[in-house]
């Protein structure tokens, strides 16, 4: 049996954010049906004035309250939906408005039953407190049963006694049990959905718990297996340096130098790739500087790692200064990846284009290279860890999928981002925009 039906008549209270939260959606649809009630009552009031059959001063009496206390309930409830969620005012208002709706309705039924007979007035109040209001099944049952025998005693009390009165109780009497039974199922399915909203949140922090717990994992075997690898990587130069070997050994130990090269990138970049979630979690300390300074010198150490390729790289950018809120690493390390993964897919002895310029959004920076460009399908994983595209380096470099997570994370420091842009030349455009 579900939690919900299985303490519900449990002395044990509910949880005071879920009875903060239905308190607030009881707020909402309380206005909802003030202004249903509204529209009614002026239909229903106009309608009466202009057919002489239906004039009734008991009516009028009756709708000319119903008007005034819907009016100042309207206002009352703007003032009450700015109280804070633990607000006691807030629960006395939603429990006055649910007494008020259901002796207005019950007030119209009999006030109306001389000139119109028995009307769905009353079965309709409770319906609507039933249907839109959310009340613990405990609580509100027995203020259903209360007001339906209240109902009942004026029925045979102050009713014409004819022929349509026991039709009339059967029916208002068969709409009150199943507006209770909705109510229960309207609640306890609402008070299910709140306890697995709390356990599906508590499985989140659970899985970001264990989550940082594996990337300082990673980090720390990375940040461990860097030495070794750096010490293999010399050990290997310095064997290839002192002795002549043959040509199968020439290509073994290349071989094995190689392979310690990418695994040392990997390592790289997985320490770096910490250091730059850690710093989105932490923040970095930003400072006023010329922008330009810092593209310009990303571009030159683009063009002196990558001269056997033959790339060029040139930038535009403004005459004046451009000062904005930055860090320096932060902001190089961003650049500094899309600048590599520009001539990484772009073939020898093409342009890349690095254009600072500004829009009715602010500053951005463009890095447009003449790779092959971007599938449709890769755009929405493109700055997820590890993606890979379609595309591959034209120069036989190495990829971890790691670059654009990098970039989109270091931006995110900075309190900006980095978005894929489509040219019509088809070319391949990231665009930085700074906050």
């Amino acid at each position: 049996m579900p939690r919900s039906l299985r303490n519900l008549w449990q002395s044990r209270p509910l949880p005071v954010e879920f009875r903060e939260e239905i308190t607030t959606i009881n707020l909402r649809h309380a206005q909802v049906l003030m202004w249903a009630g509204l529209i009614f009552s002026i239909w229903a009031t106009a309608t009466n004035w202009l057919d002489p059959a239906y004039h009734s001063t008991d009516l009028y009496i009756t709708e000319a309250i119903d008007l005034f206390f819907t009016l100042v309930f309207l206002f009352l409830n703007y003032l009450v939906r700015g109280f804070p969620p633990s607000s006691r005012w807030r629960s006395v208002y939603v429990w006055t408005f649910l007494i008020l709706l259901l002796s207005s309705m019950d007030a119209y039924y009999f006030a109306s039953q001389n000139k119109l007979g028995h009307t769905s007035s009353y079965i309709l109040g409770v319906a609507a407190a039933g249907a839109f209001l959310l009340f613990p099944p405990r609580v509100f049952l027995p203020v259903l049963v209360l007001n339906h025998t209240i109902y009942c005693v004026l029925l045979f009390t102050i009713s014409r006694q004819d022929l349509t009165l026991m039709p009339a109780l059967i029916q208002n009497t068969a709409g009150t049990v199943i507006t209770g039974v909705v109510s229960w199922l309207l609640f306890c399915g609402r008070l299910e959905e709140f306890y697995h909203r709390k356990a599906l949140a508590v499985s989140h922090q659970d899985l970001e718990k264990i989550n940082v717990q594996l990337n300082e994992m990673v980090a720390v075997t990375a940040h461990d297996l860097r030495s070794p690898l750096l010490g293999v990587r010399d050990l290997l130069a310095i064997v290839q340096r002192e002795e002549a070997h043959s040509d199968r050994t020439s290509r073994i130990l290349l071989s094995a130098s190689d392979a310690c090269a990418r695994m040392l990138a990997l390592v790289n970049r997985l320490v770096e790739t910490y250091t730059v979630e850690q710093e989105a979690d932490l923040g970095v300390n930003l400072t006023s500087q010329d922008i330009r300074k810092l593209l310009t010198d990303a571009a030159e150490r683009a063009r002196i790692t990558f001269a056997n390729k033959g790339t060029i790289v040139e930038t535009k950018l403004p005459d004046t200064p451009v000062v904005l809120a930055l860090h320096t690493l932060t902001l190089a390390r961003a650049v500094d990846n899309l600048l590599s993964n520009a001539v990484k897919f772009s073939h020898p002895q093409s342009t890349v284009n690095l254009i600072l310029a500004q829009d009715t959004s602010g500053w951005y920076c463009d890095i447009i290279d003449e790779g092959p460009g971007l599938s449709e399908k890769e755009h929405t994983t493109l700055f997820k860890k590890f993606h890979r595209g379609n595309a591959q380096p034209t120069g036989g470099e190495t990829t971890t999928g790691l670059g654009l997570f990098i970039v989109a994370t270091s931006m995110k420091s900075l309190h900006g981002s980095v978005e894929f842009v489509r040219l019509p030349d088809k070319k391949t455009c990231f665009r930085l925009r700074f906050g």
